[in-house]
């Protein structure tokens, strides 16, 4: 029977049974295989068989088809161990037809004198990385010594230093960090046979001097099917297959867990009669229905929340049914938590590597304090470059005379309890001397119609201080004939006449217009003192109060 291997970006792997002459690949359901990944359009590719050869077609998909690295622009016939690319995904057709014994491959020698890494999944399973170099740079850009080109790499992802025999791995501040044998590590010697992850790129240290030799069958990470179940699939119409990140729903597995519950149901005729109340007649808990007792379940769904896999510990849960044990909610709720939590670390992550700060401290600032994933990784640090980040842009907004955003957006950093301390101090001070700004041009400007401009900074020689009870010396021009006399007053400022604005309003009540000319006339008449004055004994009025706050304290 011909099977399609599909290997998805962290290398998992599910074997499909080809047991039909035509099958579409794509995001939409309805698809025979259905791939969940972004980067697959709805529709992507058909594979179609046709006397016993395979012929793999794009159906005019976003990111295209490759085979062999070839992009694909029409229909193109695939062979036994063709690399078929689509998006993130790795298919290859395998046939149980016997091939034929290929030749002998030549062994060196003598194994290579360096140490090296063999990829073991994708990007490209099998090569060989020579650490032959004092000091290497892994990242995901051109410029590293060491190019991998996979999302989960980071522009500069770790650092190889070769010393006196011994090979270190350290750890660049990567998004998604690096791991040896399962442990996470910063900095690690590396060892004959060691498992190095970086990202979710999966490689063998081989030591120098060492004789190895890739097999893909036995590296890679396989579901596997039983030969009965896969016979039985060709006897059957085929159902669409599932692949999810993380999750591969393989053909059978539902109808093998369905005959596992219905076969622990009582059939009709042994249903007991409702004659009321009876007691239990085994307290043995009964196995969940995938055969393991339910305190086995609870302690693989541990061991796998232990181990990250947080979809699985929900999987493994369902299996017990509705469930009042308080541990098995809390379980399933962790994982939940988890689950949700890892999503947005990894949004975070994403945006620390395009440098968006606001975007990484927007998805960090989601994941709760109760999990694993707070202040993790590229989310250690969020707050911090994010305020200082703010800060910087509130400091710009003041330059650009932006008075009122800047007040506004200092006013939510220092309101945030995120942020530090020190950075939230700095925007309350920012803050402040934008209001001084602010307050400052709403004071230059007297209220109502046909405003006169005011600079309350503009230094006004002061006259000597007058006597007590002395009045300031007023124009004797009468004022221009007008009802109004805010009016008037404001058009003998506007002619240079200030003594005669300060005798039109004396007498007249002083309402917020009134005021506001007032604290104008005495200001360009040079008397500071007797404005000061007048703007304590008014400091209900806004103006009154900005004035006497910027020049009389």
């Amino acid at each position: 029977m011909n099977k399609l291997i599909i290997t998805d970006d962290e290398g998992k792997t599910t074997v499909v049974p080809l047991v039909r002459d035509e099958i579409t690949i794509g995001r939409k359901e309805g698809n025979t295989i259905r791939l969940t990944e972004r980067n697959i359009s709805r529709a992507h590719a058909r594979l179609i068989r046709t006397n016993g050869t395979f012929i793999i077609e794009d159906l005019v998909s976003y990111n295209g088809v490759k085979v062999n690295g070839i992009p694909v622009d029409g229909p193109r016939s695939v062979e036994d161990g063709d690399r078929i690319s689509i998006g993130d995904y790795q298919l290859s057709l395998r046939s149980d037809r016997p091939l034929a014994a290929p030749a002998p491959m030549a062994r060196p020698a003598e194994p290579p004198p360096y140490p090296r890494l063999v990829m073991l999944g994708p990007p490209d399973a099998g090569s060989e990385i020579a650490l032959d170099q004092p000091e290497m740079i892994v990242g995901r850009t051109d410029e590293n010594a060491i190019v991998i080109n996979h999302r989960s790499i980071s522009r500069q992802h770790a650092r190889i230093d070769l010393k006196d025999g011994c090979v270190r791995l350290y750890d660049l501040q990567s998004a998604n960090g690096i791991r040896v044998n399962g442990q996470d590590f910063t900095e690690v010697e590396l060892r004959r046979g060691d498992l190095v992850e970086l990202g979710t790129v999966r490689l063998r240290f081989v030591a120098a001097g060492e004789m190895y030799q890739f097999d893909a069958d036995a590296t890679v990470q396989m579901d596997s099917v039983p030969e009965d179940v896969l016979a039985e699939v060709g006897r059957r119409p085929m159902m669409p297959i599932v692949m999810g990140v993380g999750v591969v729903v393989i053909l059978g597995v539902a109808g093998l867990i369905a005959w596992a519950i219905l076969s622990n149901r009582p059939e009709p005729d042994e249903t007991p009669a409702a004659t009321g109340p009876t007691e239990p007649v085994d307290q043995v808990p009964r196995p969940a229905p995938s055969g393991r007792t339910p305190e086995e379940v609870k302690a693989r769904a541990r061991d796998l929340l232990e181990q990250s896999e947080f979809e699985a510990v929900i999987g493994v849960l369902d299996s017990l049914g509705p469930s009042a044990d308080p541990e098995v909610a809390l379980l399933r709720a962790t994982a939940a938590l988890e689950q949700e939590s890892r999503g947005l670390w990894n949004t975070a992550c994403q945006g620390s590597e395009d440098h968006d700060v606001t975007s990484v401290y927007t998805a960090c600032k989601l994941i709760k304090a109760e999990s694993r994933f707070h202040r993790l990784g590229c989310c250690e640090k969020a707050a911090d470059r994010y305020g200082s980040k703010q800060v910087d842009e509130v400091a710009s907004l003041l330059r650009s005379r932006s008075y009122q955003e800047a007040i506004d957006q200092a006013k939510a950093l220092n309101d945030d309890a995120e942020i530090s301390e020190d950075i939230r101090g700095r925007a309350a001070d920012l803050m402040e001397k934008a209001q001084r700004k602010l307050h400052a041009i709403e004071l230059a400007q007297a209220p109502g119609p046909g405003k006169i401009k005011i600079d309350p900074h503009e230094k006004v020689k002061r006259p000597p201080p007058l006597d007590h009870g002395e009045e300031p010396e007023v124009s004797k021009q009468p004022l221009p004939s007008t009802d109004d006399p805010v009016k008037a007053a404001r058009q003998a400022a506007l002619g240079g006449d200030y003594r005669g604005c300060i005798r039109g309003l004396s007498r007249t009540a002083k309402s917020s217009a009134v005021v506001g000319v007032l604290l104008y006339c005495y200001q360009n008449a040079g008397d500071i003192t007797a404005a000061c004055q007048l703007a304590k004994n008014y400091q209900h009025y806004s103006s009154a109060n900005q004035f006497y706050t910027a020049r009389c304290r």
